[in-house]
């Protein structure tokens, strides 16, 4: 009896087998909180917040006579506290995912609350590359950029490692992915992207200026307070120094390091 399908099988036997799909190279995924915008919104939000609770102080009598006020004002103080974390991570968090290919990074992002921020996709071929930077942040960790031959920027940092008090910056495999990724495309043939240092808006003498403001904005709201204190006796006097004063420390310790790495830079 004749094969009804010999000519099938003969077909297949004669067709070379199909290409494996290539494999990624390697990947990386972190969240990802633009400083910038959230600095701009958390100095936009303060004096919202700082307002409120000043019409709250100044007006403690006449809201005692509405029932259960001082409840509610309390829960409105804590939630005003609590917004001034919130609302700076809104907008501009992202997760951001990298995966490495032989030919190419592919970039996922997507906001870290849905619908409340920017989905993009993008799979950037080595020969779009026109400039990697790394940089460093106001804490010191690292950030590293891609800047594709149309002009948009892609930019990726650390992940952390743990939770908790437990919780570590991955320094050592953020490091390791930004080698591989020069490595893979020295590997394609391709000439690696030349290099930059990445500058944001505290860096170098600007951002000395800019933190040095940021630095007097919140040590005046101290001042304004300490003056409410001892020449009006109120407590929101008390309330402004202690917003405003740890603010201040912090501020002026990042401006008295980015002075020390500015005048170094000079100096060399």
């Amino acid at each position: 009896m004749a094969d009804a399908f010999a000519k099938w099988r003969n077909r297949r036997a004669a067709t070379p087998p199909a290409a494996a799909p290539p494999r990624p190279v390697a990947d990386y995924k972190t969240l990802y909180l633009n400083r910038g915008w959230s600095g701009l919104l958390l100095l936009l939000w303060t004096p919202v917040v700082v307002a409120l609770i000043v019409v709250m102080v100044l007006h403690e009598r006449e809201l005692n006579d509405i029932p259960y006020s001082t409840g509610m004002r309390v829960l409105a103080m804590l939630l005003l506290f609590a917004s001034l974390v919130c609302v700076p991570l809104l907008g501009p968090t992202t997760r951001r995912h990298w995966t490495l290919w032989p030919d190419a990074v592919e970039i996922r992002q997507r906001p870290y609350v849905p619908l409340l921020g920017l989905y993009r996709h993008r799979r950037l071929a080595f020969a779009d590359i026109a400039v990697a930077r790394l940089g460093e942040l106001l804490s010191g960790m690292a950030m590293f950029e891609l800047q594709a031959r149309d002009g948009r920027r892609f930019r990726l940092l650390p992940t952390t490692i743990g939770s908790g008090k437990a919780a570590t910056v991955d320094h050592a495999g953020f490091d390791r992915f930004i080698d591989t990724i020069r490595e893979t495309i020295r590997a394609s043939g391709l000439p690696v992207p030349p290099g930059e240092e990445l500058r944001t808006a505290t860096s170098g003498l600007t951002g000395v200026v800019i933190l040095s403001i940021v630095t007097a904005l919140f040590g005046l709201l101290c001042a304004v307070g300490a003056f409410i204190l001892i020449t009006e006796g109120e407590p929101v006097g008390m309330q402004m120094i202690g917003f405003g004063l740890p603010f201040a420390l912090l501020f002026g310790g990042f401006m008295l390091n980015r002075w020390r790495k500015w005048r170094a830079a000079r100096s060399t």
